[in-house]
């Protein structure tokens, strides 16, 4: 373990050397030698994913970062990670991937909110799925620490509903927030909307 370790901490630095001096070719095959000696070790990954940045290649930026969140073992940073490589995606225009790399940060740290608001918009403009918008947000008032984070995420809902086109469900979960809240500024501009 020792030789392979050593071996992978250098093909690293000279990874960062050759990132350093403008080298970004040189430096993503030391970070691919470090990644294959040692795949656990978040450098290289880290290291792969400023490449990928540098070359401006949002899918490789996408996947290093899953990569990344993959190995965290904070939930916190392991949603952080997914967000961004979500983000990636969407703007690589990706949908479908960005959408599940958003449903597993909401999975790892349920109220990181990013993740949730990520997830909800990729839903929304996927026109054959724009009710699950509704349902992250349903999912995230329930899991609300707070009253007021639980009607922050209800009134989102309210409004995913609306998009949706569900007026039903949409007046139903207003009309309990009304009664829950009725000075609350955002449930009156949610009931005017109505």
């Amino acid at each position: 373990a020792g030789p392979s370790r050593f071996a992978g901490e250098l093909a690293e630095y000279s990874g960062w050397q050759s990132l350093a001096v403008g080298d970004s070719t040189q430096a993503a095959a030391y970070f691919a030698q470090a990644e294959r000696i040692d795949g656990a070790r978040p450098g290289p990954l880290l290291g792969m994913a400023l490449v990928a940045a540098t070359d401006r290649n949002a899918e490789q930026v996408a996947h290093w970062h899953q990569k990344l969140a993959e190995h965290s073992v904070d939930p916190a940073l392991a949603a952080a990670l997914y967000v961004r490589a979500a983000t990636a995606q969407f703007v690589a225009g990706d949908l479908a991937t960005a959408y599940g790399l958003a449903k597993q940060a909401q999975a790892r740290f349920g109220q990181d909110r990013l993740a949730i608001e990520l997830a909800a918009q990729i839903a929304q403009r996927n026109a054959t799925d724009a009710v699950s918008a509704s349902q992250f947000y349903a999912a995230a008032a329930a899991g609300a620490g707070s009253a007021a984070a639980r009607l922050y995420w209800q009134i989102e809902q309210a409004a995913a509903l609306m998009d949706a086109g569900q007026l039903r469900a949409a007046a139903t979960l207003v009309a309990s927030l009304v009664a829950h809240a009725p000075t609350d500024m955002r449930v009156l501009r949610a009931n005017l909307r109505l």
